[in-house]
């Protein structure tokens, strides 16, 4: 198995948050806020939308770009920390 996929087999916990948080987000997309090819599922859009500009965009895009990630980067190095002694080889 180490051969075959050498990116899984030797660190897995490593890529699992990251794949169970975007795969959880896409099944809360379709579910929850009805994007998606199910149709209309627990929130449905109603009336018209109202649309952004200027600084409320800006302090959306960058909510979305830096300081979530930044967050669950933090959560997870802390969460998975790795001691002193085995990141130098001892």
């Amino acid at each position: 198995m180490d051969g075959c996929l050498p990116s899984l087999s030797r660190k897995q916990n490593r890529y699992m948050p990251p794949l169970g948080l975007h795969f959880g987000w896409i099944v809360v997309s379709i579910v929850v806020f009805s994007v998606g090819p199910l149709g209309n599922q627990l929130l449905i859009p109603e009336g018209e939308a109202v649309e952004l500009g200027g600084w409320t965009t800006l302090l959306f895009f960058l909510w979305q770009a830096a300081v979530t990630p930044g967050i669950v980067t933090w959560y997870l190095l802390k969460r998975y920390a790795v001691p002193q002694n085995k990141a130098l080889g001892e």
